[in-house]
C-alpha cells in the first residue's frame, strides 16, 4: 500500500488521476475513494493538517503509476513556486 500527502487542493491532486481511474467505482462519502478489482486510490482532504492524502494499492504496475504521477505533481508545484535563496 502507498501513502503520500501533498500541499495542494483536493481538485488538483483528482485532475491529475482522472484518466487513469476513468470508468471506476467512486464513492464519496469520505473524500473520492475510486475502486476497480483489486486496485484502489483515495483521495482525501486531511482533518488534522492542511494536506490532501493520498493512499492506494494495487498491482505494481498500478502503484508505480500513481507515485509517479504524485512526484510529477510535487515537481511541477516546486518549480512554479519556486523558494527564494537562503542567507
Amino acid at each position: 500500500m502507498g501513502k503520500d500527502k501533498l500541499s495542494a487542493s483536493v481538485e488538483e491532486v483528482l485532475r491529475v488521476f482522472e484518466p487513469l481511474v476513468e470508468g471506476w467505482d467512486e464513492d464519496t462519502t469520505d473524500g473520492h475513494y475510486y475502486r476497480r478489482g483489486d486496485e484502489w486510490l483515495h483521495v482525501r482532504a486531511s482533518n488534522t493538517e492542511p494536506v490532501v492524502r493520498v493512499i492506494w494499492e494495487g498491482s505494481p504496475k498500478f502503484y508505480d503509476e500513481v507515485a509517479r504521477r504524485l512526484e510529477d505533481l510535487k515537481r511541477a508545484r516546486r518549480d512554479s513556486n519556486p523558494q527564494p535563496p537562503g542567507p
